[in-house]
């Protein structure tokens, strides 16, 4: 069968009309040198929203001169237009110096519209056979749309946008995208100036068209309109009403020729858009935009969809053989394993895809052992790594494998907070390759059928055409990553770790079964003890767990403050209820009930139901591309959520245990790593002399915001101290400190003032954080993971605010995740060099927990904090605390090394 071939896309830019919606959508801006910004900034920073897509063509489109034609239908034609602010008309031309420093052409037309030059090139686009995606702030634009022409509209400001296909115009309209020619003639428009007929808005103008089809026939058949006035009114504008719709006509027949060679988007000087880029002071933006080397279109042609007869099946012993002898040196190999039932870890393992250079292969798992060496040996490419590895060692392929890249890894390190990056979207996206994805494939619901019930060719091809996609995205892949910054991360980090994490994942940990079937009996007649009491409180028994009762009881029956509401009434939710705390002693017993019925229904009741029973042991599902900030996160069991310092969280972390009476668990946790991050970041003197000093860095703090020698401070000073250290790094003002302290805002004011008198320097570095997140709508750590904070310009201040917090943390979260995870990856590899049975078991949050043979203690022990405290370097300096124990909360001190 003849290979298909990708469809080029070609984008057409309004430049008109985006760069007036982003001069109105953002506040001032100006660079050092005095020169406005804000319209040419916000249609700069719209330009990776589409080119991301790495779009074959694009092409800008400007107005040039008066629309003369228009003009002569109709003078008034735009007269109530205000005229061009003074400080936006230079902001055109820095416009087209952006684009020209990116390549894409500008065109226009002497008195015609931008968007008559769009409709010109859309249709001529459409013709050659290309995707065309036309970017406007002009809803306008909707009428061109067809089956192989969308628009994408900002919906507010100039971020959130949609994106229009004949299906979304008819749902907002209720009708065909060519017909909302004929319904804006009805309409009108204001903003041009166009007269709509009188009594007739968007339900009768809809109503009509659906109705007639057009204008022309309506106006032949105005002795079928039941309504007086819309009759009356329609007769009286007939001519109106036509030459409205010839000015709302967007022309399509131009004297302009689609260019492809000069609209061709395979290159830009990246040189020279990052001197126009850094003139305009616009620093990072030009890091969000693809790099111009990478060529997907080309890879696409390089790597094009192959049809089901393209994949080899390896049905026996000799074919196995001779595929592993030919794979034996091959640079880099694509691999898919399809697993049926359960997780990668539990589930069976039925057949792996695997790709080199121009061909694809299945292997049944019965010939998956001649292949083997292979499979341990070649650097291997698949999507997520973790998974993949999983698979192959509960199939006994256990590696060590060399794993060279992951499409999933990678697209979550490029894309800046977006998490669970699907193989099918990447390979459309970026290769024009169209998978089917799994929902599509095996079905879903009671439509859903085994993988093992498809015919053996169906699962080649499904398997073999997701390892050449993951293959085929390396290079693009590679290259961005290079070009944004985030190689170090991917290759020394987050590659190496997804073996860790395969490791740790299958070796699980050991709980202890009848202990936790004791607490629950326990917990059952805690929970029943504390219903009473609320319910004694109460003066009335109610369902404690139902919001709307307990809603009643509080704020109808008690009369207690109302807080925020909700679509169903007034909201219980925690933050609520702990401001209401002291005014009522109903509210801590129903505080206290739920912490223990979650804790119960989620850990105590949830664990022994999670025990392998192969294994004997509990297998967390460690999530590696889960959280913008690049924290681990983990399920089934989530045990990040275990307190920590509460009693039952601590006899929660009880039932974790040792396997062997001769093992132990060692636990290693980083001391206050994201204060210490931000003293090194932010060098303030004060904040490093603490820490340098050795001191109580709450309890100096305190001394110095309440002017007290170090010994003297007080407990409540201390934590006063201490809600503010940390609530400096989140972004909490008085209100919050208020709340959580109890204590009067004018008094949380005064001693924020202190507090930030005394540590300047990492008031002004968070100060900087949020002038630099706002302009350039993206945050970069030090190790350079990125994350994108759209709502930091957001006019809603709640928005904005909650944005502004996420950036501040970032970079101080962010590294802290990062150091925790290049510890993992070293110790792994100390542990595997070393040859020792200890293992690494948990992560959770800044703690490290082993499992070892107490003979390996004394080695472990020194080995742990060791690495831990070398594993990035502060001028604060990194400090680890190491206990060990025969479960995880009874524990002894073993040793505090700083770094």
């Amino acid at each position: 069968m003849p290979r298909s071939a990708r469809r080029g896309h070609l984008v057409l830019l309004d430049a008109h009309s985006l760069i007036h919606r982003a001069y109105h959508a953002l506040p001032p801006m100006s660079t050092t040198a005095g020169q406005v910004t804000n319209a040419v900034y916000g249609f700069t920073s719209m330009l990776p929203l589409v080119l991301t897509s790495r779009p074959e063509y694009a092409i800008a489109a400007f107005d040039i001169g008066r629309p003369t034609e228009r003009l002569a239908t109709y003078p008034a034609y735009k007269e109530t237009r205000k005229a061009t602010p003074d400080d936006l008309r230079p902001q055109f031309e820095l416009c087209r110096r952006v684009l020209g420093a990116l390549s894409i052409p500008c065109f226009g037309v002497e008195g015609h519209e931008a968007d008559d030059v769009i409709g010109t090139l859309a249709r001529q686009g459409e013709a050659a056979g290309l995707k065309v995606t036309i970017v406007s702030g002009d809803l306008d634009c909707l009428q061109l749309v067809s089956d192989t022409v969308e628009a994408l509209v900002p919906r507010r400001g100039i971020s959130d946008t949609v994106v229009y296909g004949p299906e979304q115009v008819r749902q907002r309209y209720g009708l065909e995208p060519s017909a909302l020619i004929d319904y804006k003639a009805l309409r009108g428009d204001t903003s041009d100036n166009v007269p709509g007929v009188p009594g007739v808005g968007e339900k009768t103008a809809s109503q009509l068209i659906q109705r007639f089809g057009s204008v022309e026939h309506l106006l032949e058949s105005l002795d079928e309109i039941t309504q007086p006035r819309v009759r009356n009114n329609l007769e009286e504008r007939r001519e109106q009403v036509m030459v409205a719709k010839q000015l709302v006509t967007i022309r399509t027949d131009l004297d302009v020729e689609l260019d492809l060679r000069a609209a061709s988007w395979l290159h830009y000087d990246q040189d020279a858009a990052r001197t126009v880029f850094e003139e305009l002071e616009f620093r990072q933006l030009l890091q969000r935009l693809p790099v111009p080397d990478a060529m997907p279109h080309q890879a696409a042609i390089l790597f094009e969809p192959q049809e089901a007869g393209d994949v080899t099946l390896v049905e026996d012993d000799g074919a196995a053989e001779a595929l592993a002898a030919r794979l034996a040196d091959v640079e880099a190999l694509g691999v898919f394993g399809l697993v049926e039932g359960g997780s990668a870890r539990s589930g069976r393992l039925l057949g792996v895809g695997l790709a080199s250079g121009e061909e694809t292969w299945y292997v049944p798992a019965a010939q998956l052992g001649r292949i083997r060496p292979v499979l341990e040996s070649v650097p291997l490419q698949a999507h997520d790594v973790k998974e993949q590895e999983l698979a192959l060692i509960a199939h006994g392929i256990t590696g060590p494998f060399a794993w060279r890249g992951s499409s999933y890894l990678a697209a979550y390190l490029l894309g800046a907070g977006s998490r669970d990056p699907r193989l099918e979207d990447l390979a459309r996206d970026l290769l024009g390759m169209d998978l089917r994805s799994p929902e599509d494939t095996f079905g879903t619901g009671r439509a859903a059928r085994k993988p093992s019930e498809l015919p053996l060719v169906d699962l080649a091809e499904f398997a073999g055409r997701r390892a050449r996609a993951t293959l085929a995205l390396r290079d693009v892949l590679e290259t961005e990553m290079r070009n944004l910054g985030v190689d170090y991360l991917f290759h020394e980090v987050e590659l190496p770790l997804a073996g860790v994490l395969a490791v740790m994942e299958q070796d699980g940990v050991t709980v202890d079964v009848a202990y936790l079937v004791e607490m629950q009996t326990e917990l059952a007649q805690q929970l029943e003890v504390l219903e009473k009491e609320i319910h004694r409180l109460a003066g009335r028994e109610f369902n404690i767990n139902a919001p709307q009762q307990l809603a009643k009881l509080l704020f109808e029956e008690l009369g207690l403050p109302v807080g925020r509401r909700t679509k169903t009434g007034y909201s219980t939710d925690a933050d609520t209820l702990e401001a209401l705390r002291d005014r009522h002693p109903v509210v801590a017993e129903v505080l206290d009930h739920r912490q223990l019925q979650k804790l119960k229904s989620t850990y105590v009741d949830a664990l022994p139901a999670l025990v392998d029973p192969v294994t004997g042991r509990v297998h967390t599902s460690w999530n590696q591309a889960s959280t913008a900030t690049g924290r681990l996160s983990s399920t089934n069991p989530n045990l990040m959520n275990i307190p920590m310092r509460t009693d039952l969280g601590q006899r929660i972390r009880h039932a974790f245990r040792a396997r062997a009476d001769d093992q132990v668990l060692l636990a290693a946790d980083y001391s206050q790593i994201e204060l210490r991050i931000a003293a090194h970041l932010s060098e303030d003197p004060e904040l490093l002399g603490a820490f340098a000093a050795g001191h109580d860095i709450h309890a100096a703090t305190a001394a110095r915001i309440f002017k007290v020698p170090l010994e003297e401070v007080e407990p409540l000073q201390r934590r006063l101290a201490k809600v503010a250290n940390f609530g400096s790094i989140y972004g909490q003002g008085e209100f919050g400190l208020s709340q959580q302290m109890g204590i009067p805002r004018d008094e949380a004011r005064d001693f924020l003032r202190e507090y930030w008198a005394t540590y300047a320097h990492l008031g002004r570095w968070l100060d900087g954080i949020r002038v630099r997140a706002r302009e350039e709508g993206v945050v970069i750590s030090a190790t350079g993971r990125r994350r994108s904070i759209p709502d930091l310009r957001s006019p809603n201040y709640s928005l904005r605010q909650g944005a502004e917090r996420m950036a501040v943390n970032f970079p101080i979260q962010s590294l802290a995740a990062d150091i925790i995870k290049i510890a993992m990856v070293r110790l792994a590899e100390e542990i595997d060099g070393a040859e020792l049975r200890g293992r690494m078991l948990l992560q959770v949050h800044d703690e490290l927990v082993f499992e070892l043979p107490e003979s390996e203690l004394s080695t472990f022990s020194e080995m742990v904090p060791r690495v831990m405290t070398g594993a990035y370097e502060l001028q604060s300096r990194l400090e680890v605390e190491a206990r060990s124990g025969r479960n995880w909360a009874e524990m002894r001190p073993l040793a505090t090394v700083v770094g």
